[in-house]
């Protein structure tokens, strides 16, 4: 009896994990674009009719959310109903970063390497599980730098996320966690139960 409770109880906090957060205003479902480092822009309008996956970290929780990323492609592979966006939290970056960048695009060109290595990171993962290999990795991938924190804003973050953070923009316009790396499996549970 002692187990169906503490069953039941893990199922009802994996629920709660995923239940649909509602900003006030809704800001996440207004019109929104942004540029990743790539210098390709990711608009909202992308991500309508599927389930956009929303990272949001900050320059020190680098690789933190690696391997729930990697559990993720491994998983939903090239799921044309999801579309994935990683915003980089500069809120709290040093000043100099903001120099260097404005002079140099320092840091837009230390993001970019991060970018090649993920998409390479990921293609040899697949490759070494015997799964598929997705052929538009490299643009399904997007990194955006958000110096002033408007898009994580936009995503209910209110400040920097202590930990990285995970969030699901539904079609049917809910705002679903945030999650952390840790919460794996509501999150993986969320996601199946919102694909349109």
């Amino acid at each position: 009896q002692a187990r169906r409770y503490a069953a039941g109880g893990v199922a009802a906090l994996l629920l709660l994990l995923a239940a649909p957060v509602r900003a006030e205003p809704p800001q996440h479902r207004g019109p929104w674009s942004v540029q990743d480092v790539m210098g390709r822009t990711f608009a909202s309008q992308q991500a309508q009719g599927r389930l956009l996956i929303v990272f949001v970290m900050t320059a020190d929780q680098k690789g933190q959310a690696r391997p729930l990323y990697e559990q993720l492609i491994l998983r939903f592979g090239d799921e044309p109903r999801l579309a994935q966006l990683s915003l980089l939290d500069l809120r709290d970056a040093p000043t100099t970063w903001r120099a260097a960048e404005s002079v140099a695009d320092t840091v837009t060109e230390r993001v970019q390497e991060v970018h090649t290595w993920t998409v390479q990171h990921l293609r040899d993962l697949l490759k070494a599980e015997g799964k598929p290999d997705i052929p538009d990795l490299d643009k399904r991938v997007h990194i955006a730098l958000d110096w002033d924190g408007s898009l994580a804003r936009r995503f209910g973050l209110q400040k920097p996320p202590a930990q990285p953070a995970i969030l699901l923009s539904t079609p049917a316009g809910d705002l679903l966690g945030p999650f952390t790396p840790d919460q794996s499996a509501a999150l993986i549970l969320a996601i199946e139960a919102a694909l349109p």
